[in-house]
């Protein structure tokens, strides 16, 4: 990802919502990833820890392309770092394969080449573990919001698997960065604008999406600090 982005040339219009939606999958994949590879959770939790957004005043292209480089460039650091702790961890015990369920059906998600196995079904348990989370901080609003318009995203029948399963993660960011408390979620400004863009390119194809969105987008905003679009 790291070759198209040049954070001293103007970027062309349209060129950075792609590579942030790019990078978006391509760090919520690598984050799922830590989160079963090791037995401990540590290294997911501060992979996804660690966020910075630029606060106040609005910003232009290059800035956000200056800001999804800076993004970039602190995941690889991170991961660089990690693996010259891997001897500290210890290895997962091994597990039976598990057989294939009904309805579990496995997407490929491609990302600059390489290709990740997603499932469905565990990132729409995922989206209810934290929507759950929501809840209990006392934001039964929001946790209803979050709730409805997953609800839409996975009838949206006019849409493409490919492009619910990306709406449904977007959705997954909205209800992780709405478990936390209310003063840590300010530095996740970017991540929420990313999710509020990829889920209004759904709103333009698929209506009962787009009701779910103008019943419950604007609980979803008050609560979600992000960036001016």
């Amino acid at each position: 990802m790291l070759a198209p982005i040049n954070p001293m040339v103007y970027p062309e219009p349209g060129h950075v919502d792609g590579l942030r939606v790019q990078y978006r999958g391509w760090h919520n994949y690598t984050a799922t990833y830590l989160e079963r590879a090791f037995t401990t959770k540590e290294l997911h939790d501060r992979f996804e820890g660690v966020f910075f957004g630029v606060v106040g005043g609005r910003e232009t292209d290059l800035d956000r392309l200056r800001e999804l480089a800076q993004d970039l460039q602190r995941d690889i650091n991170h991961l660089a770092d990690l693996r010259q702790r891997l001897s500290l961890y210890e290895p997962p015990k091994p597990q039976n394969a598990p057989s294939t369920l009904a309805g579990r059906v496995p997407i490929n998600v491609t990302i600059q080449g390489g290709v990740g196995q997603v499932n469905f079904a565990e990132l729409i348990e995922r989206i209810d573990a934290r929507i759950q989370q929501v809840d209990r901080r006392g934001e039964a609003g929001l946790a209803d919001a979050l709730e409805q318009l997953g609800e839409a995203i996975k009838a949206a029948s006019e849409a493409a698997e490919d492009q619910r399963e990306e709406a449904l993660d977007a959705v997954a960011v909205l209800a992780e960065v709405g478990s936390l408390p209310p003063e840590e979620r300010g530095k996740l400004k970017g991540r929420v604008r990313g999710a509020f863009f990829v889920i209004k390119e759904l709103v333009q194809i698929a209506p009962s999406v787009k009701k779910a969105w103008d019943a419950w987008g604007p609980t979803m905003m008050e609560h979600l600090p992000h960036l001016p679009s």
